[in-house]
């Protein structure tokens, strides 16, 4: 027993010394220790992104599953859940396949289209534009001189963003072009994810068991209980939430499409992906879309822009009280507060994707810092409960008195 204690003493300088010098030589080697990890990664590439791919198609996995093959199969008597289980797979990546090649196809095309028209009118965009100021100046009869200030100063702020859009043409357009070489670059990575997306997607549910059993075989029962409780509510929430905002996102996208056109309103297409894409962004996203699509018909037609607004003001309505508390609900139950703490910090953090996924991860943190100070303040109500009063202490003592 004597040598153990003499013994552990010596153990614990060495660990410290050894912890000393591997925190030095990571300080030291940083750099180099960073571009192995980073080799390491991308390496890894292929499976990461086909985890993110599983995790998305998930959700149309799960809901053909549930929803779409118990209604197919209700009068099949013996059912086989693997071969129903692997149909609603194979269903799920062609519909995948079919979106992507309707994508790259026939809507990225249009799109970017789209796009260099309009830079390349946008001179003949703002001369329309200041002839119907004009005419609205000289309709009211505006004060020349507070006309003339309003007038130079609207002028220089197209100017500069008509020089920037003309100017990051050929810089959109090599963007394009670098994207689009580095997409057919690595086909052999987007097909290796394919697969690995289908193969969890398969076994998804041998998977999970194999991540329990090892947290059991490794872990207390406390952490484990805690790990799993905590990552099956991270998946409710990043599911719900996730698979809320792009349903909301492309009805909008389609409903905003459908409206334009009746409207008459040009770049319909561009206007509707401006406004898809930045309504993934809570509370700010909406207002943000409408300013920049409104931006762009003032210069194309200012008439259209004012029936453009109304139309989503209208669709705005629409959205805040049927469509999202249908389709997203009260699935995250963050306050407004929290939500733009969230989207802050996340944006200035990790930027867009720090803006998307900073809502559910702050949804997550504050259900467990709530159960956390729940626990705390029970036991503390435990602990109050177990102290006997001052006046029964006095009352007992009297009596034994």
């Amino acid at each position: 027993m004597e040598k153990k204690s003499e013994r552990s003493p010596l153990k614990t300088y060495i660990l410290l010394i050894t912890y000393a010098v591997l925190l030095v030589m990571f300080f030291i080697q940083k750099n180099e220790i960073f571009g192995v990890v980073g080799k390491i990664l991308g390496c890894l590439n292929p499976f990461l992104y086909g985890i993110v791919i599983a995790y998305i198609l998930n959700m149309p996995l799960r809901f053909i599953e549930e929803k779409i093959f118990p209604k197919l199969f209700k009068k099949v008597k013996k059912r086989k859940p693997h071969l129903e289980h692997g149909c609603a797979v194979a269903l799920t990546m062609l519909l995948a396949v079919a979106l992507v090649t309707a994508i790259v196809s026939v809507f990225i095309p249009q799109l970017v289209g789209s796009v260099v028209v309009f830079i390349g009118n946008i001179e003949g965009y703002v001369a329309s534009l200041e002839i119907f100021v004009n005419g609205l100046a000289e309709r009211f009869n505006l004060n020349e001189q507070l006309w003339q200030q309003i007038q130079d100063t609207g002028a220089a702020f197209v100017d500069n963003i008509v020089v920037t859009l003309q100017g990051s043409l050929p810089q959109i357009l090599n963007t394009t072009k670098n994207v689009m070489t580095s997409v057919f670059g690595g086909v052999f990575n987007i097909l290796m994810s394919a697969i690995i997306s289908v193969y969890l997607l398969y076994h998804k549910e041998k998977l999970v068991g194999q991540v329990k059993n090892l947290f059991r075989a490794f872990l207390p029962e406390k952490i484990t209980s805690f790990l799993l409780e905590t990552g099956r509510y991270a998946n409710d929430i990043f599911g719900k939430f996730i698979g809320g905002q792009l349903t909301e996102a492309l009805i909008l996208g389609v409903l905003c499409f459908i409206g334009s056109s009746i409207l008459g309103i040009q770049y319909a297409l561009l206007i509707s992906v401006i406004i898809a894409v930045t309504n993934l962004i809570p509370i700010f996203g909406p207002w943000i879309g409408t300013a920049i699509s409104t931006f762009i018909l003032l210069m194309v037609d200012p008439v259209k822009a004012l029936w453009f607004v109304i139309f989503i003001l209208v669709l705005q309505q629409l959205e805040n009280n049927l469509i999202y508390p249908k389709v997203v609900g009260s699935s995250i139950g963050l306050s407004g507060l929290w939500v733009m703490f969230a989207i802050i910090v996340g944006g200035g953090l990790f930027g867009i994707g720090g803006i998307f996924l900073g809502i559910p991860l702050c949804a997550v943190v504050g259900k467990l810092s709530s159960d956390y100070i729940g626990a705390r303040l029970k036991r503390r109500e435990q602990c109050r409960a177990e102290i006997p009063k001052t006046d029964e202490i006095n009352d007992t003592e009297t009596s034994d008195a």
